[in-house]
């Protein structure tokens, strides 16, 4: 949960509803809405946004009853060394394995604009580097991008005091629409909910992952690349429009720093061009799955492991194309489809690489007898 409680700005809320935010555990005994009863907090599976506080608290928890043992330290480096990996950590204590699932999750896989990646870090940030925004406030602030990170990033430091200005290269920005307060049996066949999102197309990405990864790779790719794109939730409408302005299909043609800020140079679709001044730019242009960005893979690893635009292409159980090497999470979603991008995804990759791993496995206790490590509670 160290991203979500380190990195995500205070006060937003989770896009996903309520019944598609729950981790997973093979036999539900603690889905978010058993944590949210047992605690005396409000959950709805539709229509009430969950809050990012509950959400932490919850997968703190959660891994305090089902991943007690977990270990904290870093990896520093992974090297394959004849049939077996060896794990360099932060300590500069070393292991073997002869197997290794690497779950990292997205935070390697920030993406910067090249025309803004130059700008020294006091004026430049990935919109995954917030905790609480009101060190924004006072500031003209320059939000980069048109989805959920950036419009809850502007909701969020306009209402702590900040000039905010969206630049997007997109017409338009596409609020989620909020899911009907009623159903009938036409329209949820017509229109069903999927744990993703509505629709047919979303229930084939949650239902039938193992079939995605037999598409040609071209239409894998452009599949995870453009569905599911940037859309703010339906919740942040009201606090968006309005508020602040937005400058739509318009792109960053280049920035300079100033003494005074950030000047960012702006390109219109049409042809114009227009300057922005800003103290601070908040890029909210996401996440790029590039295993070149993994500064603890060793080269040699790296260069062994056959990939598509830089995403790694898996088996049917995950495996890179280095044996007993495995990658889980958005990383398989070029594989697998844009499920692996959700929590929901666990669901089918626990299940399916846990039989894989476990056909081999040795018969031993699920955990050591006293724990390493535990994540401690957020004070």
């Amino acid at each position: 949960m160290q991203m979500w409680r380190d990195n995500m700005p205070v006060g937003m809320f989770l896009k996903s509803e309520g019944f598609a935010s729950s981790l997973y555990d093979p036999y539900g005994n603690l889905s978010l809405r058993k944590y949210c009863r047992e605690h005396d907090l409000p959950y709805a599976d539709l229509n009430l946004p969950v809050a990012l506080d509950t959400f932490i608290q919850y997968g703190l928890e959660f891994q305090a009853r089902f991943a007690p043992h977990l270990d904290r330290r870093s990896v520093k480096r992974l090297v394959r060394v004849g049939e077996s990996f060896v794990l360099r950590l932060e300590d500069e204590s070393e292991f073997s394995a002869r197997r290794v699932v690497l779950a990292t999750g997205i935070d390697y896989y920030r993406h910067l604009p090249a025309e803004l990646a130059h700008l020294p870090p006091d004026l430049l940030t990935h919109s995954a580097d917030y905790g609480d925004v009101k060190r924004l406030g006072g500031k003209r602030v320059a939000v980069i991008g048109r989805g959920a990170s950036a419009i809850d990033l502007a909701v969020l430091s306009h209402e702590a005091g900040a000039e905010v200005h969206v630049v997007a290269r997109s017409p338009t920005i596409a609020f989620h629409p909020p899911p009907p307060p009623r159903r009938g049996p036409r329209t949820r066949l017509r229109y069903p909910i999927s744990a993703v999102g509505p629709g047919w197309r979303n229930v084939f990405y949650c239902k039938a992952p193992g079939l995605f990864r037999l598409f040609p790779e071209d239409s894998r790719e452009e599949q995870v690349r453009t569905w599911l794109g940037p859309a703010p939730g339906w919740f942040t409408r009201g606090r968006a429009e309005g508020k602040f302005p937005v400058h739509l299909g318009w792109h960053i043609a280049g920035a300079t720093a100033t003494g005074s800020g950030v000047e960012l140079r702006l390109r219109h679709a049409d042809g114009r061009t227009q300057a922005l001044q800003a103290d601070h730019v908040v890029c909210a242009t996401g996440f790029r799955t590039e295993i070149d960005r993994l500064p603890f893979l060793d080269r040699p690893l790296k260069q062994a492991i056959r990939t598509l635009h830089g995403a790694p292409l898996l088996s049917r159980n995950f495996e890179t194309s280095v044996a007993d090497l495995f990658m889980v999470g958005p990383s398989a979603a070029l594989t697998f489809g844009p499920l692996m991008r959700f929590a929901v995804g666990a669901k089918y990759t626990s299940a399916r690489l846990g039989r894989h791993l476990g056909k081999s496995a040795p018969k031993v206790s699920a955990f050591p007898e006293k724990p390493l490590t535990a994540l401690e509670p957020a004070e």
